[in-house]
């Protein structure tokens, strides 16, 4: 989307706390962020001088599995961004159907059906495989990971998704890459693992 507005001259940053006095019309931020008091005090910023047109928020549907904590957060968050009434972008690849009227609940917000909008998660250019191996956990990961990276060589990327993070760090450093979860840095830190 960055690069769409980049390229249709549309003022848009993707927010960033260590550069807050950049100023654009479209603001891309992710929900850990939106929550910062440097965030509201940039909104605050970018709406005294008239610029801020809408927000939007990529991966929204993260605050379903949060702590409580966080998902209070939004709550306030959400309840916050609709008294400055803006335009609020929601983006999401994975909320289901069953999921939004929680996700709308958490996020203070009532979307219109006509205001909803669906597009195919498909992508032929990823593959999705699942593997049962009775050799210690990492190891088979490492030993399948080496061989789908033979079988597909750079730029090829491969996500390990794992439900705990002591075994994502593990990996992590056995295969010599980034990990990601919720605890892994600041909203900075994130944003970079992420463009990797």
């Amino acid at each position: 989307m960055h690069e769409r507005c980049y390229k249709a001259g549309i003022s848009c940053i993707q927010w960033d706390a260590q550069q807050s006095e950049r100023m654009a019309q479209i603001v891309l931020v992710q929900p850990e962020s939106a929550v910062s008091k440097k965030f509201a005090q940039y909104l605050n910023k970018l709406q005294g001088l008239g610029q801020l047109d809408r927000i939007v928020i990529d991966e929204c549907h993260t605050v379903l599995d949060s702590q409580p904590d966080f998902q209070l957060k939004m709550r306030n968050a959400g309840a916050l961004m609709m008294d400055r009434a803006v335009q609020i972008v929601y983006l999401t690849a994975t909320l289901s159907l069953a999921d939004e009227a929680e996700f709308m609940e958490i996020m203070k917000v009532e979307i219109p059906d006509d205001c909803k909008f669906r597009g195919r998660t498909t992508r032929p250019n990823i593959a999705y495989l699942v593997v049962e191996h009775d050799d210690e956990q990492t190891e088979a990961v490492c030993k399948l990971v080496a061989e789908k990276l033979e079988q597909y060589p750079a730029p090829a990327k491969i996500i390990v998704y794992s439900s705990s993070i002591k075994t994502i760090e593990k990996l992590g450093s056995e295969l010599n890459c980034h990990t990601y979860y919720a605890d892994v840095g600041s909203a900075e830190e994130k944003a970079r693992i992420q463009q990797q």
